[in-house]
C-alpha cells in the first residue's frame, strides 16, 4: 500500500508539472529576459512607455547628416525580424538623401549602423521596407527604381531583383505574407503583384486599383492572416487581400492614410489584430478588419506630429508596438501597448487530464 502511496504521488506531481510548463509556455508574460521584454511585459493595454536604448543618442542616429537631415521622413514602416530579434529600417532624408540602413538588436537594446550598397539620391523609406519573418532575409526598394535589394543576415551579404514590370509608380507598398511565402507589392501603375520567395516566381493578383498616386501603403495582420493596402496623398480607400490572393475594397477609412507628410502612420496590434492609425494631431484610430469597423482611440501619441520624422514595427514578440519618432532633441523610441497579452495566436493553456488511470504491477 505504501508504494501505491507514493507511485500515486509520484505521478500527480507529474502531471502538475506539465500543466504548470503549459500554462508557463502559454504566458503572455512572454519573452523578458531583455530591456525591450521587460518594459513591455511591464505595460498596461492603452499605455505608451520610453524605452531607453544604447546608440540611439536622442535620435541621432536617424540624422547621420545633421539633425535636419533625418532618414525617417516620408517612412511607415520599420521591420521586426522573430528569429534575430531586431528592428531593420533603410530611408534617407529630403535634402542630403544619404540612404541609410539602421537596425536595433533586442539581444544589446543597442542600434548600429550598416553598411548598405543602395546607392545615394531621394530614397526615404516610404512603405518600402520588409522582412521575411521566417528567414530574417530583409528587402528594401528604393524611390522610383525598379530593384528590390535583399540582405540576407545568416550569410551578411546583399542580392537584388526586379519588379515584374517597368511602368511602375515612383513609390508603392512592399510587405511579406508569410502564407504565401511571398513578398506582396502593390501600386498604382502596375496594380497587386506577389513574388514567391521559393521559386522566385511574380504572380499577377490585380490591374491598378483606385486610390492615391504614390504614398500608399501596406501592412501584414498576423493574427487574421490578411494585409491591407491602399491610402496614398490622404486618399482614404482600403484593400483587403487575403492568403489566396483575393482581393476586396474595404470601407473607405474615417481619415486620409498614406505615408508622406501630414497623412498617416498604418502598424497593427499583434495580440488583437486591429490595426493601429496615427494621424499628425496624435489622434489614433483601431480599425477591426474582420468587422471593416473603425474606433477612435481615448489615447493620444505622446509628443510631436507623428507623420513627420515617426516610424513603426509591429513586435510580435512582445505583443506591442515600436515607435521610433525623431523630433530633433524630443527624440524617442515608444512602445504602445493595445490589447493584455504578450503574443498573438492560441494562448490557452493546456487542460488538465482526464479519466488517468494507474495500474501497479
Amino acid at each position: 500500500m505504501m508504494r501505491l502511496f507514493q507511485l500515486r504521488q509520484a505521478v500527480l506531481f507529474v502531471i502538475s508539472s506539465l500543466i504548470s510548463l503549459g500554462l508557463n509556455f502559454f504566458s503572455p508574460a512572454f519573452g523578458s529576459a531583455t530591456a525591450l521584454g521587460d518594459l513591455a511585459n511591464s505595460m498596461q493595454p492603452g499605455t505608451f512607455k520610453t524605452l531607453q536604448t544604447n546608440g540611439f543618442n536622442n535620435g541621432a542616429i536617424l540624422a547621420p547628416s545633421g539633425p535636419s537631415n533625418f532618414i525617417t521622413m516620408f517612412s511607415d514602416s520599420a521591420e521586426w525580424d522573430p528569429n534575430y530579434k531586431a528592428v531593420h529600417f533603410i530611408g534617407a532624408s529630403h535634402d542630403n538623401s544619404l540612404t541609410t540602413y539602421v537596425r536595433y538588436a533586442d539581444s544589446t537594446n543597442s542600434w548600429t549602423t550598416i553598411p548598405t550598397p543602395i546607392p545615394n539620391g531621394t530614397l526615404h523609406g516610404y512603405d518600402h521596407n520588409a522582412v521575411n519573418t521566417t528567414t530574417g532575409d530583409f528587402f528594401h526598394r528604393p524611390f522610383n527604381n525598379s530593384t528590390i535589394h535583399k540582405f540576407s543576415p545568416s550569410s551578411g551579404t546583399w542580392s537584388q531583383f526586379s519588379l515584374p514590370e517597368s511602368n511602375f509608380q515612383i513609390t508603392g507598398g512592399l510587405e511579406f505574407f508569410p502564407e504565401m511565402n511571398s513578398l506582396v507589392y502593390v501600386d498604382s501603375a502596375i496594380g497587386v503583384w506577389t513574388r514567391h520567395l521559393g521559386t522566385g516566381s511574380w504572380t499577377k493578383r490585380s490591374n491598378a486599383l483606385p486610390m492615391g498616386s504614390y504614398h500608399t501603403f501596406i501592412e501584414y495582420n498576423p493574427v487574421h492572416k490578411v494585409v491591407i493596402f491602399g491610402g496614398g496623398q490622404n486618399d482614404r480607400t482600403v484593400y483587403k487581400m487575403d492568403s489566396g490572393g483575393s482581393i476586396t475594397r474595404m470601407k473607405d477609412a474615417p481619415v486620409g492614410l498614406g505615408v508622406g507628410t501630414d497623412e498617416s502612420r498604418v502598424s497593427v496590434d499583434p495580440v488583437s489584430g486591429d490595426y493601429i492609425v496615427l494621424k499628425s494631431d496624435r489622434k489614433m484610430y483601431a480599425y477591426n478588419v474582420v468587422k471593416d469597423q473603425w474606433t477612435t482611440l481615448g489615447v493620444s501619441y505622446p509628443s510631436g506630429n507623428p507623420t513627420w520624422g515617426t516610424i513603426e514595427a509591429s513586435l510580435g514578440t512582445y505583443g506591442v508596438i515600436m515607435f521610433i519618432h525623431y523630433d530633433f532633441s524630443n527624440s524617442a523610441v515608444y512602445l504602445y501597448k493595445h490589447s493584455a497579452g504578450g503574443v498573438g495566436g492560441d494562448t490557452t493553456p493546456p487542460a488538465a487530464p482526464q479519466n488517468l488511470n494507474l495500474t501497479v504491477q
